[in-house]
């Protein structure tokens, strides 16, 4: 069970012959709970489950940096989402009496999105769906209050995450520029935001780390959220400043130029070979399954359209669209960083490169979604 941006997620797996009581005993709580009772009501157990969250959230402080960047890049980018330490401050302020009455409200209102992938037999899976239809849809109206969707970035923006940890670091995210609103921009603009990652990936770790030694965790890659690509680019480091660290990415990205004509069909063919791999199990079976659910791709052919996408591109208008897009992102980003504590009593000092960029406001107040 997970909650995400679209509401609550529920994941049934195992053998076929267990899932029918257990899609039954999870609609018999979900019942209760639309009917105040049940433990959303226990006000003893929910203070011991917020506590527990919290200390979850608050000890994600502690993590590594580069794990802390990718979840606010996330939180910054995707919204309604919110990072870890906002999760822990709202949670705190929570009154625990109000829930059963929002369980309520949110049930009365429910939309449900059924997936059923493995060894089911058609006529299982949907006597299975309308099972959960009866339970949580019928009788009922879904007014949705909150879209999930992408920020698009518009200048280049920074935010300090702050790390309880004794290592820099410094990430950089450049966004995908869309064209239009017809499926085919964002395919085509997807395809060619892999196509650049899979050409940078090796030379910016062989640049940052193996030549220059910046960090032990260095790494750029293709990063999409929902229809959204783009990509990211990470260093992490022990001892070498965040300003030092900063210079050298935006230094190799601006200087860097790709032999397109001896290695695009290379990098072409290498992409094409992943996306018409076979899935390994079933996980990722119905993981690219409800990805094309989320995006509202009921051909479920996503992975198909971007291997035609790839396959199209030609090295001549690549390289043409790749300089203009380095320059244009250089332009406009977002810079995520973290700079270990400093020991001893601190004076103050001039702003650094990084501190100098303007700030990105992830306050709750300024980003307010309504949900039922």
């Amino acid at each position: 069970m997970n909650a995400t941006a679209r509401g609550v997620d529920f994941s049934f797996s195992g053998y076929s012959d267990s899932l029918k009581p257990l899609v039954d005993y999870s609609l018999k709580n979900i019942r209760l709970y639309a009917k105040h009772q049940g433990v959303v009501t226990d006000l003893s157990k929910l203070e011991s489950f917020r506590q527990a969250l919290v200390r979850q959230y608050r000890n994600e402080k502690k993590q590594t940096p580069y794990r802390q960047l990718m979840g606010d890049l996330a939180a910054t980018i995707y919204q309604p989402y919110w990072s870890s330490q906002v999760m822990a401050d709202a949670l705190e302020q929570l009154d625990l009496t109000q829930l059963p009455a929002f369980v309520h409200t949110l049930l009365q209102q429910s939309e449900v999105i059924s997936l059923s992938t493995g060894n089911l037999t058609p006529r299982t899976a949907k006597k299975l769906a309308k099972h959960v239809r009866k339970v949580l849809v019928q009788g009922r109206s879904f007014a949705p209050n909150a879209e999930a969707r992408v920020v698009q970035l518009s200048d280049t923006r920074a935010l300090d995450v702050a790390a309880l940890h004794q290592d820099n670091a410094v990430m950089l995210y450049f966004q995908g520029q869309q064209q239009g609103q017809e499926q085919a921009d964002s395919v085509a603009e997807q395809a060619r935001l892999m196509m650049l990652g899979q050409i940078l990936s090796t030379p910016f770790y062989a640049e940052l780390r193996t030549q220059q030694q910046l960090g032990y965790i260095v790494f750029g890659s293709y990063y999409p959220v929902r229809a959204m690509p783009g990509l990211v680019f990470l260093v992490q480091s022990p001892d070498t400043p965040i300003d030092d660290i900063y210079r050298a990415m935006t230094s190799f990205l601006t200087a860097y130029q790709p032999d397109f004509a001896a290695q695009f069909r290379m990098h072409q063919l290498a992409l094409v070979g992943e996306l018409t791999e076979a899935p390994k199990n079933l996980g990722e079976v119905t993981g690219r399954y409800w990805q094309d659910l989320n995006e509202g791709n009921m051909q479920f052919n996503h992975d198909q359209q971007l291997q035609r996408a790839i396959e199209t591109l030609n090295p001549k208008d690549f390289e043409a669209w790749y300089r203009t897009f380095i320059s244009q992102s250089l332009a406009k980003n977002l810079v995520i960083y973290s700079q270990k504590p400093s020991v001893g009593t601190a004076q103050a000092s001039p702003k650094g490169l990084l501190e100098a960029l303007p700030r990105l406001d992830l306050a709750p107040q300024s980003r307010v979604f309504r949900y039922p």
